[in-house]
């Protein structure tokens, strides 16, 4: 129930390919594997400790029905609108650089809901083709 940030930059992706002997057939979605990147949970206690002391206060109040419905819902809500928001500060860059960088709002395991997400909190681009290529969606 707690948020995180995961990211990539190409230096930790190459290194992360050859540390890890991925083949060639496994680049494609490794690109993506927020799990797997060294700067997975960056900043986890610094950036989102006053969140979690409030997630977990309202946590404790909910059955674990209430937490893995409607809470969780408004949670990945409320990750997504942050996102909006970062992006229309321009954040993540503008122009040409801001279309080199996907930001997006998943869950493990996958809700399938990745794909609409990307095209939502994206601009289009070759990069956003590229993830929504491996990207699980909803059939």
């Amino acid at each position: 129930m707690r948020p995180y940030i995961s990211a990539w930059s190409y230096e930790a992706y190459e290194k992360s390919l050859k540390d890890n002997s991925i083949e060639e057939k496994d680049k494609k979605w490794w690109k993506w594997d927020y799990s797997d990147s060294p700067y997975c949970a960056y900043g986890y206690d610094v950036f989102f400790g006053e969140v979690y002391k409030i997630l977990d206060e309202r946590a404790g109040k909910m059955s674990v029905e209430e937490l893995y419905s409607a809470e969780w819902y408004t949670i990945m809500s409320s990750m997504e609108e942050a996102l909006r928001r970062l992006d229309k500060a321009d954040f993540f860059g503008m122009g040409d650089e801001r279309r080199q960088v996907i930001v997006n709002v998943e869950q493990a395991p996958p809700d399938c809901k990745e794909y609409d997400r990307a095209i939502s909190l994206n601009p289009p681009s070759p990069l956003l083709n590229e993830y929504l290529a491996v990207c699980e969606r909803e059939e």
